[in-house]
Order: C-alpha cells, then structure tokens, then sequence
C-alpha cells in the first residue's frame, strides 16, 4: 500500500512529532534562558492537556451526520458583525469605555481608533503626497495618527502609487463599515456553502478574537477573503478563461502590496489545461518578476522587518513562538526551528493524504483551502511570525474540510474533523499560552494547506477543474456530512 494511501500512519507521524516537541519543552534539555527553563514546564505540561483534547476526541468518534442549517450562515455572520459594529458605533459616539468592556471581553486587542489598519496606510498615503519617505521616516505620520506605530511603512510600494487619488484618511469608518458588511457577507456564504460539522466550527470560530479583530482593524487581509470568495463564485459559473483572468490580476495587486499573496500564483496551474491559458500564467509570472525585482529592496527590507517583529514580539503566534520555547532560549535556535518545520511538513503530508483518501473536492473550495492556508503558512510557519487577525484566513478551509470524508475510511472523517476543531480553536485564540496556540495555528494550517494541494494537483490534470462536485445551489435543500 502507498503511503499516500495511509492516512492513520501519517497521522500518527504527525502527532507523534508535535508529541516530541512537548515532550522536549516540558524536559528543556538544551535550555539557555532561566527564566525559560523555569517557565517552559509549567506551559507545555497546560498546553499537552488542552491539544491532547483536540486531538484525541476527534480520533476517537465514528463518523456521525450533522445537518446544514439554513439559518446558521445568518446567526454566524450576523453575530460577529453586530458585536464589532456596535463596539465601533459607540465609540463614534463618544463611549469608548463601554466599547473597550466589549473588546475586552471579546480579547480583541484593538487601539484607540476604529479601522486602524485602514486609516495608516491612507496616512502612509497622505505623507508620500506631502514628500516624506514613508520607508524611512515615522513623524509625519505620528502627527496625523492617534496611537501610531512604531514603525516605517510595510506595504509594498504600489501602495503609494497614483497619488493624485487622494482618499483622506478621515474616511477610514466609513470605509471599515463597509468592508466589514462584505467581508461578513463572505462568512455568511462560506457557512452556506459549508457542510453541517464546517457551520459548527464557523459559528465558533466567528466569535472568536481572530475574525473579530479581522473586521474591527479593517485590515486588507480582509481583501484575500473577498478575492477567494469571488473566484470561486466566478469559477462556479464559468468554465472559461475569464475568472482565470481575474484572478491573476487580484493576485498580482495583492501581492504588490504585501508581497506574501504571490504566493498564490500556485492557484494558476490548473489555467494551463485551458485553451490559451499558458498566457494567463506566463503573464503572471513575467509581471511578478518584473515587480519584485525592480522592488527587491523593499521586499527584502520587508522580510527582515517580519523576522524582527518576531523577535522582539514575546507574545506574537507562529513557528518562532513554538521554537523560542522549545529551544528554552529567546532566539529560535536552528534545530528547533527545523524540528516545527519538519512537524508542519508531516502534517501537509497528513492532509494530502487524507483529502487522497476522501470523495474528491471540487477545485473552487480547494483553491479557497488553498487561499486561506498559504496566506496563513506564509507569515506564521515560512516567515515564523504573524500577527492575530491572519488567523481568520483559515474560515476560507472551512467549506472543503467540512467535505472529506470517506464511508470505507473512517480515519479520513477524524482526521477533517480534527482539522476542524483546531481551526475553530485557532479562530478563538489560547490567551496566555501563545505557544498552545501557535501548535493548533500550525497543525490546522498545514493540515488544510496538504488537503488543498490535492484538489489543485486534480484540476491540474482536468480541463475542467472540479467538475467531479459541483458547488451546490444557493437554493439547494439542507444537507448533511
């Protein structure tokens, strides 16, 4: 038998790795940091108890059916955009008090101003138009901003390309409250589209600090959302070149602007099977070099800033929180480092071959798996640091792990299950213990990333991507796993 074929044995790899990285943080063998050494038992023996859980309970069920709902697409994206809605109301009105209780007790951590992440950078826009090199000076936008950051520019430089567009930053609200409509109209058609365990766990995770805190920055992650979405949609009503098209264009504006979503390119391989499709992608990938090479300044400058964010950020999420830990030192020490690596690796493996071993996907949901996971690994596994509002990229893997499963296999229903609950949980966030939470980022988003691959690499070898499961109506009856 294959090993592409035995999902129990790699799940066993899988978990038996991320075992051993408890097992060695609990021992600190090698630890350089007292402070560490004293603190790390105490984390990974509270941390082995809550991941025990999540794992263990999953792998022990059978296979059960649960029924979509009709009306939890609309509790699901109803719920989150009230909560932040009303807390950026109230502090419109004056009663930032009341609106800082309800973030608090959501663990939203915001700053003093609503749709932050939108308001900078039309800051960083309105100072690039007054002359000043946003890249390398902060005053200008320190006199413009409330509770400014301390740090230069981040964005691409197509951000502060035609400046005679002006949009003053004053706008950032409305345009917040704009975005968090659609995005949470985006939720809402997620959850429709996902089967009844995938609903559960997007009503979980939609109340989670994640997602809220996605809609309450207004960040333009956000957008990456929108992007899966559409694509999608576009893909379920056209078996043309057109949503192609238009996908290599949104990818190609995005990642000019924060550089990790060229990444997404991967999504473009299946054009080739397309009548003149090879232009589509040729195009991408001669506009993307063009791009990062006449800014490899930048992108480097960028890189370098994430891995210092990651250092001098203790409570920050992703492989370097797990490793620093690990390690029993401040620095992500290279053998500690490789070992989270080699785990996320399994676990990729783990995914593909569970998504190997399942009813196949159609390629709409396992381009947005796809989507949501790299956006995710990118920043916080390859990068090793990412901040908390990444996190709620991993809503757009709900819908195609909601749909692996296998009535011969009960190992490929675990195991999408298990995906499910540590995304969910991931979405909610493990306050006081990023390393926990760092693990279930990193299983959850590996797992949904190798389930995705499979679903790119079928369409790759069919002319029509993902015809073998047509997306279900909008008006089709409630259905269940």
């Amino acid at each position: 038998m294959s090993l592409l074929s035995r999902v129990t044995f790699w799940r066993s790899v899988s978990l038996a790795l991320f075992a051993l990285i408890l097992v060695v943080t609990f021992l600190q063998p090698a630890a350089t940091d007292s402070d560490i050494r004293i603190q790390a038992p105490r984390i990974a023996f509270s941390s082995a108890l809550f991941l025990a859980a999540v794992a263990v309970v999953p792998l022990l069920l059978s296979p059960i059916r649960i029924r979509r709902s009709q009306w939890m697409p609309w509790v699901t994206a109803g719920l989150s955009a009230t909560l932040v809605a009303g807390a950026a109301l109230l502090n419109l009105a004056g009663r930032t008090g009341a609106a800082g209780s309800i973030f608090q007790a959501l663990h939203v951590v915001t700053g003093e101003r609503n749709f932050g992440d939108i308001q900078l950078p039309l800051v960083w826009r309105l100072c690039a138009r007054q002359g000043v090199d946003v890249y390398s000076e902060i005053a200008c936008v320190q006199e413009n901003i409330a509770s400014a950051p301390q740090h230069v520019m981040d964005y691409g430089p197509s951000w502060l390309w035609i400046p005679d567009v002006a949009i003053p930053p004053s706008w950032s609200t409305p345009i917040g409250l704009t975005m968090l409509v659609v995005t949470s109209g985006c939720l809402w058609w997620l959850s429709r589209n996902s089967l009844g365990r995938g609903q559960i766990a997007l009503l979980i995770g939609s109340l989670g600090a994640s997602w809220l805190l996605l809609l309450e920055r207004g960040n333009l992650d956000a957008l990456v959302v929108w992007f899966a979405v559409l694509f999608a949609l576009w893909l379920r009503r056209s078996s043309g070149i057109g949503p192609w098209i238009f996908a290599a264009i949104a990818i190609w504006i995005l990642g000019t602007w924060k550089y990790y979503p060229f990444a997404l390119g991967l999504l473009l391989l299946p054009v080739m099977r397309r009548p003149r499709g090879w232009i589509v992608l040729a195009g991408f990938v001669l506009a993307t070099a063009f791009y990062v090479t006449v800014s490899l300044d930048r992108f480097i400058q960028a890189l370098a800033d994430n891995a210092d964010r990651s250092a001098l950020i203790g409570t920050g999420l992703g492989r370097d929180s797990i490793a620093r830990l690990l390690a029993g030192s401040p620095d992500a020490s290279t053998w500690a480092v490789g070992l989270v690596l080699v785990a996320a690796l399994a676990t990729v493996v783990w995914g593909y071959t569970t998504a190997n071993n399942s009813r196949p996907v159609s390629f709409p949901y396992s381009a947005m798996a796809f989507t949501g996971a790299s956006m995710v690994a990118v920043p916080m596994i390859v990068s090793g640091f990412g901040y908390q509002y990444k996190v709620a990229l991993l809503v757009l893997a709900v819908p195609a792990l909601s749909r692996l499963c296998n009535p011969t296999n009960p190992a490929v229903w675990q195991s999408s299950t298990f995906a499910l609950v540590a995304s969910a949980a991931g979405l909610v966030g493990l306050w006081g213990n990023p390393f926990a939470w760092s693990i279930l980022i990193v299983v959850a988003t590996s797992f949904a990333l190798g389930a995705s691959l499979r679903g790119i690499y079928l369409a790759s070898l069919s002319r029509f991507a993902g015809d073998s499961e047509p997306m279900p109506r909008q008006h089709a009856a409630p259905s269940s796993d």
